[in-house]
């Protein structure tokens, strides 16, 4: 056990070494800013957290006995580099997360607004397609009369013309006996 960590006496202080950091990391306004960048907030980080390390060591060290001070100070030395190293890396880790939290956040609303983007130009091109199918029933209406009309006209145009055929042609047969009862009397 590290001999600035005491089992005679538990303080709040030696259960947490670092509570005012973790107090900094969560109201700290420069973690809540996405701007930032991670570089500069690892060496806030670092800067709070060895000021932290300092008061509880100065601390512990008070309450130490000075004859194992001597003996213990490189055992400290290596305990707080260890205790700043997880830290760090603690930090970092959750920086990280935070990190891609708001990338996935970000790309949601990226993804969101392009789906209704989407959405508004689909339902755009569905209306002016309805208008297209209408204007197209509408011509195809207006043909089909024109041509039904142009069919009944040509019908009883030819009809008229078989009638005056069949007129013609029985006139002609009529004329053709006049002419043979002409030919006969001569």
């Amino acid at each position: 056990m590290p001999a600035f960590i005491s089992e005679e006496t538990p303080t709040p202080e030696a259960a947490s070494p670092l509570p005012k950091l973790d107090e900094a990391i969560t109201s700290s306004p420069v973690l809540n800013r996405t701007e930032s960048s991670l570089l500069r907030i690892k060496t806030q980080i670092r800067q709070a957290k060895s000021v932290e390390v300092q008061e509880a060591a100065r601390r512990l060290s008070e309450a130490e006995d000075p004859l194992d001070s001597d003996c213990d100070s490189k055992d400290t030395n290596t305990s707080l580099d260890a205790v700043l190293k997880l830290s760090d890396s603690r930090m970092l880790h959750m920086l990280e997360a935070n990190k891609q939290k708001l990338n996935v956040s970000r790309e949601s609303e990226r993804l969101t607004q392009r789906h209704a983007r989407f959405m508004h130009e689909t339902l755009g091109q569905y209306a002016l397609l309805k208008n297209l199918i209408e204007k197209l029933q509408k011509e195809t209406e207006s043909m089909r009369m024109i041509l039904s009309y142009d069919l009944c006209t040509a019908v009883t145009e030819t009809k008229r013309e078989v009638t005056t055929v069949k007129q013609d042609i029985s006139m002609s047969s009529s004329v053709t006996n006049q002419l043979k009862i002409l030919l006969e009397e001569l």
